[in-house]
């Protein structure tokens, strides 16, 4: 890029300037930024496709695991919202009501470590304070369910226990490329309503697609540190003061 926003404003420093000199003729280029496909879309019109800094929203909610009727709801729900306080801060963790969660997860999250305190992180948290308190349920079993009911947001309803079919989305996707991909630089974005729509579930089904199979290939996955049995119990919830906060436990 050669060009930068330097900001609104009468001064003459102000607006699009060049960050270098320019030759006659010379293409001007203008950096995005590393955005994904919904922010572009809204701020600018178009998505590129196979965008790598998409982001996916996985919804993560207790009530698809254990009813509030269950005799042990209360322990698991006291787990999970103590998981939910631990990430409350976090810009990729949203909490609009109690136990239930949602969480941007993107392409970095899945390919960093996995102690960065990061979504893929406190997505396997979660899944380990539902596991943990649940009979018969593993954390890759709940984490699995997890990613598929995100898939199945993009793809439409998948049949239980059924894998994603990533082959059939691609070719839907490739037809729609196809239709409406407009060559800039070295990517390839789309502007139509349907165009940039198709572009962006097909950036975030990609990003859950590469989770499922980091899943698969991982033997053991992130866990919260419990209390030792016996302790001082805390209570949870948003409402509990930031200085209470000190003794949470870390990755294992």
């Amino acid at each position: 890029a050669n060009v930068a926003w330097q900001g609104v404003g009468l001064d003459p420093n102000r607006g699009a300037r060049t960050t270098a000199p320019v030759a006659a003729g010379q293409e001007l280029l203008y950096s995005y930024g590393c955005k994904g496909n919904v922010e572009l879309a809204l701020a600018y019109g178009f998505a590129v496709w196979g965008n790598p800094h998409e982001k996916a929203r996985v919804p993560v909610k207790l009530s698809d695991f254990s009813d509030s009727a269950d005799a042990g709801f209360a322990k698991v729900s006291a787990s999970f919202e103590a998981v939910g306080d631990t990430f409350e801060d976090a810009d990729f963790f949203k909490r609009r009501e109690e136990n239930s969660a949602c969480l941007m997860l993107a392409q970095d999250d899945l390919e960093c470590s996995a102690e960065t305190g990061n979504a893929w992180q406190a997505l396997c948290y979660l899944a380990d304070s539902i596991s943990a308190n649940i009979q018969n349920l593993s954390q890759k079993d709940v984490l699995r369910k997890i990613l598929m009911s995100a898939c199945a947001e993009i793809t439409g309803a998948l049949p239980e226990g059924a894998a994603l079919d990533m082959q059939a989305w691609k070719e839907l996707a490739a037809s729609a490329f196809g239709q409406d991909a407009i060559g800039v630089g070295v990517n390839r974005c789309a502007t139509t309503p349907e165009g940039v729509t198709m572009a962006i579930r097909d950036a975030q089904l990609s990003v859950l697609a590469l989770a499922l199979r980091k899943l698969d290939k991982s033997e053991t996955l992130p866990k919260k540190r419990r209390k030792v049995e016996g302790g001082r119990g805390r209570g949870r919830g948003r409402g509990r003061a930031r200085g209470k906060r000190s003794g949470r436990a870390q990755a294992s």
